[in-house]
């Protein structure tokens, strides 16, 4: 099996374990971060989550509540938003611009909390901090599995705020998680952004369908 094949047939646990290692920010004093090394934020995030997830008592409304803590105070999620839909953005309204934010927060805080239910003991292994350039940095990371030879490579990117940091992006094997978003929704967005905004309004009522409590 190839390397590509793993990351694919893995990406599902990796979005897991993304999760895991912001969700931790729920429970943390944001002193316990403050002026610390980009790799030293991954991985103080990792340890203090595993914890979190091995809570099984916790339903979809928590596990969504808080990843919404999550997307609105330590990921730059809006960035993000914007640089998916490319050239869409500047043709769009402001209302249709700020309709879509919203939604594009609703659908990834239930996306993630929906992942999160099938974590099975995944650990993160930070390898070292790259690319430092201004308030920009990338952290080196490996996620295994059961087995030793489940691995992944993810790159973190991250931005300095103040004396912490938010994430901006991350790459799986050298794909970027925006562009890989922005190519997914390409051919949804020759209609519009708010084409876009209503096909994730249809994807944010399926997945409450699926994981009502």
């Amino acid at each position: 099996m190839t390397q590509l094949s793993k990351s694919l047939i893995n990406f599902k646990q990796l979005w897991v374990v993304l999760t895991f290692i912001f969700i931790s920010n729920f429970s943390i004093s944001s002193l316990t971060y403050a002026a610390i090394t980009p790799d030293a934020f991954i991985k103080g995030l990792a340890e203090e989550a595993i914890a979190t997830l091995s809570n099984k008592s916790n339903g979809f409304n928590e596990r969504e509540k808080l990843m919404r803590h999550f997307l609105d105070n330590y990921a730059d999620i809006d960035s993000m938003g914007k640089f998916i839909v490319g050239r869409h953005w500047n043709n769009a309204s402001e209302a249709d611009k700020a309709e879509y934010l919203k939604t594009f927060r609703d659908y990834n805080a239930k996306n993630f909390a929906a992942l999160l239910s099938s974590y099975s003991g995944e650990k993160l292994e930070v390898l070292k901090t790259t690319n430092v350039a201004g308030d920009y940095a990338t952290v080196q990371s490996v996620i295994t599995g059961s087995k030793a030879s489940d691995k992944i490579r993810v790159d973190w990117r991250l931005r300095k705020e103040g004396e912490s940091y938010k994430v901006v992006d991350f790459m799986v094997e050298g794909l970027s998680q925006a562009a890989t978003l922005r190519d997914d929704f390409a051919s949804t967005l020759n209609g519009g952004l708010a084409s876009l905004t209503e096909a994730l309004k249809k994807k944010i009522v399926q997945i409450q369908e699926k994981n009502q409590n």
